[in-house]
């Protein structure tokens, strides 16, 4: 039952990662729930081994790692998504704890590989009928398709080494072969049809490490097999794309356009590392302070560096860069100690190969994209390294039996399943806090105001270190005050008022570092401190700047502050201030035709005619990929109240 047990929380967690993209926290809470319940009833299995399985170079290095990241919350310049970003990068020790506690591990393997092989099949089909049929970016679950392929490498290198030393001694076990080299090649057409040119490079150096050392090992018959499948899966792939998969691969020779896009952020990245080179900023906190950072061409999402070992270095400092890479040179030894070793079966030598070269394929891709970032891979990852960790001998071996006091066992146990419980509390009030924000949201869009101001009431008591109810809740109250009757008691209206800068101003300890609390702070005072609280009168100008300079490219607050000058008759000013937002990059979207249309006017109005047109012209274009037309999209636009702008 145990070990069906700790089965079904891995794949849980697992399952929920794969639609997690750094958003949707109940996704996210249900994987972590899930990792935790499978290490909890894996630990109380095996409480005398603890420490046992602590004593290894690998589970040291992975340990300390993890504990470092713990330490870097106390100076984190955001502590709840230090806290938060622990336990995401925690699922990678949390699983290889999972496998190494677990009760007949070779078993849960061999179930866990099933399950991992269906999974990466299913995302598999879903990317090709992404691309092929729909036309869409194959990524299937995946924050994009570089990430799709670094899971799919990490799947496909030990299903290779599953192909190359399965025994072929009866029908059955042919047939198995067949089916690992069946899933083998429909998973190499896919990869193939990403097109990944770091995915690509870093797959073929562990390829060419796992063959090199097959080739010594295996009947040669069965690499010339595996080298038909890989050559059969390219020929495939650039059939059904019309060729783009060799003309993408071919711009791997220019690395000025392959990484054009990631040289400019790593430029800057650099210039963030120069702040806090040594301890660092707090894990998982890059993306809040990168704005100011950000190179206007830039056209990223903005959340990852694109290389794992420069936003570690940043988040937790060198110590943290060189506690992970003191993880890679324990693995790497142990895997070399044990290749030296003669005595070690065939069959082991291929398996750990084989995940060893899956995890080399994730680290070396690391350099050019965030892995290490993506829950599904880490918990596979996890996975792997404690079966590559078990198959080496010279890891520690821990048995199921262990010789500790009975006393000391039952202590320890009963302090595991209490920390497990409040754990499962903890990510369990957090979902709950995220699922009442989207009911607020709903309920807000359809006018239930009274009912949205329960539902965050709630998130805010759930989840009281996040920053996001505050922010809503403050919204929320915004838009309270603007439909007001006017007959309302202005008694009553200043109390609404004073909460939502009470909101605020907690929202502002809780995450200093947001432009959307200052630029909340800046609607609540623009739209309604004149007539409620005129002390606060003057403070609105001073929000929208605090808001751009968090974020330069945060538009609306331009928006805003350009009204406001518009306003108090300072046209020239509100010009330039909407001209220097110009130069960044926006995704082209409905926010962004409502911004260059607002430009425009201000443009039109300066006597800047041909400015004006040539704005207008990108609306059109923007409102073009909608089906639509300028007006159309451009109706109900928020954050500019019309009346003060210059007519159209």
């Amino acid at each position: 039952m145990q070990r069906w047990l700790v089965l079904g929380g891995i794949a849980v967690a697992l399952v929920a990662a794969l639609f997690f993209n750094g958003i949707a926290l109940p996704f996210f809470c249900a994987s972590l729930a899930g990792l935790i319940v499978a290490c909890w009833i894996a630990m109380l299995a095996n409480v005398t081994n603890l420490r046992a399985v602590a004593s290894s170079g690998v589970s040291r290095a992975l340990l300390l790692f993890w504990a470092w990241l713990a330490l870097s919350i106390l100076w984190s310049a955001v502590p709840y998504a230090s806290v938060l970003n622990f336990w995401w990068l925690g699922a990678l020790p949390l699983a290889f704890l999972v496998y190494s506690l677990s009760p007949e591990r070779d078993w849960l393997w061999r179930r866990f590989a099933i399950v991992v092989l269906v999974v990466a099949l299913v995302l598999a089909t879903v990317a090709a009928y992404q691309l092929v049929v729909l036309g869409a970016d194959a990524r299937a679950t995946f924050y994009n398709r570089e990430s799709l392929a670094a899971f799919l490498a990490l799947v496909l290198l030990p299903l290779f080494a599953g192909f190359l030393y399965r025994p072929q001694s009866s029908v059955g076990e042919r047939r198995v072969v067949w089916l690992i080299g069946a899933a083998a090649l429909l998973l190499c057409t896919v990869f193939a049809m990403l097109r990944g040119r770091g995915a690509t490079l870093s797959g073929l150096l562990a390829l060419g490490l796992l063959l090199g050392v097959a080739w010594k090992s295996v009947a040669r018959q069965r690499v010339l097999a595996l080298l038909g499948i890989l050559l059969a899966a390219v020929a495939l792939a650039n059939t059904a794309l019309g060729g783009a998969v060799g003309e993408r691969l071919v711009t791997i020779v220019d690395p000025a356009s392959a990484g054009a896009t990631r040289y400019i952020i790593w430029r800057g990245a650099w210039q963030m590392l120069l702040e806090a080179p040594w301890f660092g900023t707090g894990i998982g906190t890059f993306w809040m302070l990168w704005p100011p950072f950000r190179h206007p061409a830039d056209d990223s999402g903005g959340y990852y560096v694109h290389n794992d070992y420069l936003q570690l270095w940043i988040e937790t400092g060198v110590v943290g860069l060189g506690l992970l890479l003191a993880v890679y040179v324990a693995v790497a030894w142990q895997f070399v100690r044990a290749l030296r070793n003669a005595a070690m079966p065939t069959r082991d030598r291929i398996e750990a190969t084989g995940l060893f070269a899956g995890l080399l394929a994730v680290a070396a891709h690391s350099f050019v994209d965030f892995n290490l970032y993506i829950l599904p891979i880490l918990i596979v990852a996890g996975l792997a390294l404690g079966r590559l960790h078990a198959l080496c001998p010279t890891c520690v071996v821990v048995s199921q039996q262990g010789a500790s006091a009975p006393s000391l066992a039952l202590r320890t146990r009963v302090l595991i399943s209490m920390l497990a419980v409040l754990l499962l509390a903890y990510f369990g009030a957090l979902a709950g806090a995220a699922l009442l924000m989207e009911r607020a949201r709903t309920l807000a869009e359809n006018g239930a105001l009274r009912e949205a101001d329960q539902a965050l009431t709630w998130a805010g008591r759930l989840a009281p270190g996040l920053d996001a109810p505050l922010i809503m809740h403050a919204g929320l109250l915004t838009r309270v005050l603007d439909q007001l009757p006017p007959d309302f008691p202005a008694s009553s209206r200043r109390a609404i008022f004073e909460d939502a800068l009470a909101l605020l101003e907690n929202a502002e300890r809780a995450n200093r570092y947001r432009a959307d609390v200052y630029y909340a702070r800046a609607r609540l005072l623009h739209r309604h401190a004149l007539k409620i609280a005129s002390e606060f009168a003057d403070g609105a100008p001073a929000a929208y700047r605090e808001a751009l300079a968090r974020d330069p490219r945060f538009h609306w607050a331009r928006v805003g502050l350009a009204e406001w000058m518009l306003e108090h008759g300072e046209p020239r000013a509100a010009h330039d201030l909407l001209e220097e937002g110009i130069a960044q990059w926006y995704p082209r979207n409905r926010d962004t035709a409502v911004y260059y249309e607002f430009a425009a006017r201000l443009r039109r109005a300066q006597g800047n005619e041909q400015g004006a047109r040539e704005l207008e012209q990108r609306v059109r274009e923007m409102a073009k990929a909608y089906g639509a037309s300028a007006e159309q999209i451009l109706v109900g636009a928020p954050g500019i109240s019309g009346a003060s702008l210059p007519a159209r």
